[in-house]
């Protein structure tokens, strides 16, 4: 990690191999909560590349747990987090809209790191249980059209970067030094848009900078 930071302090840019590594090896719990902030931190600080932003997006999905929604061809109407307004979760709410009107959803969630409330806030206090089981959201998709997949059950690079998020995102604006760049407030840039492969076509809704949006969107397949 030592070596990794220091190309990155000298704004060096990492290959999408040496990107994927590095979250896998984040994933095994090999990097303490200090190195992953200093990580983090110097993403928001000069930005993130495609290849890296792409070799991240490879390693959450070789990590991440598999559920079969093909059958139901879902959508996933997404937001990054992250504009340090504080506003309600505007794709939360636009997912039982588009299920209500007949289509399938499959969204994706994480809990608030850089805003009062993530999806998963919003779900948990409205009774939802976070599960991963297939049989039970399953069912939801069948009785209600839509699931919540709370990201940490799903990617388990989600969980072990949760408490730098949450540090972070508590106490500084995301567009300072909050760590947003990647794992922002309600799910991220990655996590979102990119990795949601359960879903049939993901919208991504918004992003906290055009910057952002435009990487993303570079990235999706």
């Amino acid at each position: 990690m030592k070596a990794i930071l220091s190309r990155l302090f000298n704004h060096e840019e990492l290959t999408r191999e040496e990107a994927k590594n590095l979250l896998l090896n984040i994933t095994k719990g090999r990097y303490n909560d200090s190195q992953i902030a200093a990580l983090l931190t110097v993403f928001q600080m000069r930005g993130i590349k495609v290849e890296e932003l792409i070799g991240f997006r490879e390693a959450l999905l070789t990590t991440r747990v598999p559920i079969d929604f093909s059958a139901y061809k879902p959508i996933d109407i997404v937001g990054t987090g992250g504009d340090g307004k504080n506003t309600f979760n505007i794709s939360t709410c636009a997912c039982f809209i588009v299920a209500g009107a007949g289509y399938h959803v499959a969204k994706h969630g994480n809990y608030g790191a850089t805003s009062i409330s993530g999806a998963s806030n919003v779900m948990e206090q409205h009774g939802v249980k976070f599960t991963n089981d297939p049989s039970i959201l399953t069912r939801s998709m069948e009785e209600c059209g839509m699931v919540y997949m709370h990201a940490q059950l799903f990617n388990p690079a989600m969980k072990s970067v949760g408490p730098v998020r949450k540090a972070s995102g508590r106490y500084a604006k995301p567009y300072k030094c909050g760590l947003s760049s990647i794992f922002s407030g309600h799910w991220s840039i990655l996590a979102c848009p990119l990795t949601n492969c359960w879903v049939w076509q993901t919208f991504p809704k918004c992003a906290f900078t055009p910057t952002y949006f435009k990487s993303s969107v570079s990235v999706l397949p």
